[in-house]
């Protein structure tokens, strides 16, 4: 049975660039073997309808009418539609959706998040206004696959959710000229001498207008304006199509105008000066098919007519094949769509390396990209297509979570130096502690001798130290998943430590529950990129003229609460800052750090995998004051049963109270939202190529 496709798009019945685009995204889409319906609100049609291109819809789209306040439409639909794909044209132009009820619907929020999909969508502007950008985050992170029609449009998807999403071309540029002829319609009242086609600029700048009059008179050229005809009913979509491909000469301000202009090889000259919103658009449109110089501003009189269409042609095809392979991807029709050599989609990868681990031929490297962070990169001469990689990802296929109900807990190490020396409450030594104790292993991160974190074990109390201490970069796991099964296989117990998606990467890994394995996760603000943690080492050994020898990010020198740092070198001199007065934390709470993950992380949740949960008691002081003495409290969130049996049998080494679920969720929001895209994010590579993120002299 095929699957069933529903594109939802603007509906603008006198525009002919909408119509267009929206007929050929529906014929490319049927070209792939699936079905395909236009569904249609005509309430928020965006302009007075026209009875030609009314008439071309019926014929050629065949839209479905709906009511767009209507949640019984929407369940309907969302049981008759395998995909819903929203595009392409202005569908995300502020002035088109800002109305409250229209936004959701072209965010697809009606729908599962796996069954969104934008295809070369369209802002209409070169940013967002500020009022409007908190709900465009959210419908943005909100899409199963995301691309855009210009380069501005990637930006600002950037730029408010820290993806990267491609530009792939208008769906008008995915048919081919014959295609377009052959719903071409004559005009009865098409001149017989050669004209030039204007589309829209009559209604520009006073200065075009007289210029285009000058250049037609000089050249002998009729001037049929498209715009003025479609307003009086004479012609619709299919005659446009036949008066561009007969037309001399285009002039024009319309994105389509010269979409179609370069399909049908038409010279034409563009005028934006006017409207920056329509130059922003058209300019991303030039600069990918190399057509820059038909732009007003560098326009040459004298090659009016001499137009080289080799490089736009060799593009066009390229450009296509991107097109098609992103849409089989996001229809479900294949994995094309991913960069070559990857797993997941980056936004998608939490650099768990499970697949790493899970490999059994050694072909899959964790390499960093240019924000620092490890991704996965199959080498495809020496895979073997076991898909054990794919099998591993927790990104592709999710766990159940328990059924335990969470609980919360209270509780701090009664042994003051292992606490002063932890982050908060040292209740994780006393775990590893015990771990060691029955002869088991603990897994954690620590820091390398050049103090970049890693994962590692400890057999010994004595390696136990290295564990403490908060980390704020995203550590390598390295082969630690394999470590930990090959100590589970032999019946040791296993005590493993991390964030919550490294626990997710290590169970799905596992593919099978061991009684010897207890996880512990922490409520995690988000994975700060390991190349910004080395460039800020670097430069504060810079600053301080000798080695680093130590490093606490969560120094108590003056109290718990007062979240400060601390660095010691060798030469004796010491930094010591609040925590957001120095720059590396700055930067991490302010999220320009971390991963592109954590901006929609799945594991924002009190119900996780991990055995129990450990965060920073804040707030403490108002649920339990007799446990804050600003030396640090533990909350522990308890998820199973073997989790309960642990934590009660330290109970006479720590001071340990159960406490109400919400109420110690109330100061640690993080522990079940994710942290929102910093304001600076966009920027990460460029100011991590430069060297000069993490200093005072940073942004």
């Amino acid at each position: 049975m095929k699957k069933r496709v529903a594109i939802i798009t603007l509906d603008c019945y006198n525009n002919f660039g909408n119509r267009l685009q929206n007929y050929a995204l529906r014929e490319t889409i049927k070209a792939l073997g699936l079905d395909a319906d236009c569904l249609f609100d005509q309430r928020y049609a965006a302009y007075q309808p026209i009875r030609k291109f009314q008439t071309f819809s019926e014929k050629h789209i065949q839209e479905i009418k709906y009511d767009i306040t209507n949640n019984e439409n929407w369940a309907k639909f969302n049981a008759k539609y395998d995909y819903f794909v929203v595009g392409s044209d202005q569908v995300w132009a502020p002035h088109f959706t800002s109305v409250t009820s229209v936004l959701p619907l072209f965010f697809l929020q009606f729908a599962p998040k796996g069954k969104r999909v934008a295809y070369a969508a369209s802002f209409g502007m070169p940013e967002i206004p500020a009022e409007l950008r908190a709900k465009y985050s959210i419908g943005l992170l909100g899409m199963n696959r995301i691309s855009l029609r210009e380069k501005s449009g990637a930006a600002i998807v950037q730029n408010l959710c820290a993806l990267d999403a491609p530009v792939l071309p208008d769906p008008s540029l995915l048919l081919d000229k014959e295609k377009w002829l052959s719903i071409a319609r004559p005009h009865a009242g098409k001149p017989k001498k050669p004209y030039m086609a204007v589309n829209y600029v009559i209604q520009g700048a006073e200065g075009d207008i007289k210029y285009i009059q000058a250049l037609a008179a000089k050249l002998g050229l009729a001037i049929v304006d498209l715009n003025a005809l479609a307003m009086k009913n004479e012609i619709g979509p299919a005659e446009y199509l036949d008066y561009v491909n007969d037309a001399a000469l285009v002039c024009t301000d319309s994105f389509h105008n010269c979409a179609f202009s370069i399909l049908f090889h038409k010279p034409f000259v563009v005028f934006t000066s006017h409207n920056e919103r329509v130059s922003t658009r058209i300019d991303s449109l030039l600069e990918t098919y190399g057509l820059m110089d038909r732009r007003f501003s560098q326009f040459r009189e004298e090659k009016v007519y001499d137009v080289d269409f080799t490089k736009a042609d060799e593009t066009l095809r390229t450009e296509r094949s991107r097109a098609i392979a992103y849409l089989r991807e996001a229809l479900g029709l294949e994995d094309a769509g991913l960069q070559p050599g990857a797993i997941v989609e980056k936004a998608q990868c939490t650099g768990c390396t499970a697949c790493f681990n899970a490999c059994p031929n050694g072909c899959i490297t964790m390499q960093a990209d240019a924000e620092g962070f490890l991704y996965p990169h199959i080498d495809e001469e020496s895979c073997i297509h076991c898909d054990l990689c794919r099998e591993a990802c927790p990104s592709l296929y999710q766990r159940a979570l328990p059924k335990e109900k969470t609980r919360a807990f209270a509780c701090r190490n009664k042994d003051e130096a292992t606490r002063l020396a932890s982050s908060s409450g040292g209740v994780f030594s006393l775990l590893s502690q015990n771990t060691v104790a029955n002869g088991g292993v603990v897994f954690g991160a620590i820091y390398d001798e050049d103090f970049s974190v890693k994962h590692a074990y400890a057999e010994s109390a004595e390696a136990l130290w290295r564990f403490r201490g908060s980390k704020y970069t995203q550590s390598r796991i390295g082969t630690a998943y394999r470590d930990a099964k090959a100590f589970l296989e032999t019946g040791r117990e296993v005590l493993f430590s991390g964030t919550a998606c490294q626990i997710a990467g290590l169970l799905q890994y596992l593919g099978k529950a061991y009684g010897n394995l207890t996880c512990v996760d922490v409520v995690c603000y988000g994975t700060p990129s390991p190349l910004a943690w080395k460039q800020y080492l670097a430069y504060r050994e810079a600053a301080a003229g000798a080695r680093l020898t130590s490093v606490n990010l969560r120094c108590k020198e003056n109290g718990w609460h007062g979240y400060n740092v601390k660095y010691e070198f060798e030469n004796g001199s010491v930094y010591c800052s609040t925590a957001m007065d120095d720059p590396y934390i700055y930067a991490f709470m302010a999220n320009d750090t971390l991963r592109r993950s954590c901006f929609a992380c799945h594991y924002k949740t009190t119900d996780r995998m991990a055995d129990l949960t450990m965060a920073d008691f804040w707030g403490v002081e108002g649920v339990m004051p007799e446990l804050d003495d600003n030396k640090g409290t533990s909350l522990v969130l308890v998820h199973s049963e073997k989790g309960l049996k642990l934590l009660q049998a330290l109970r006479d080494r720590m001071d340990c109270r159960e406490t109400e679920l919400q109420a110690a969720l109330k100061a640690n929001p993080l522990a079940t939202s994710c942290a929102p895209v910093g304001a600076q994010r966009m920027n990460l590579a460029c100011e991590l190529e430069k060297g000069r993120l993490c200093t005072e002299n940073a942004f």
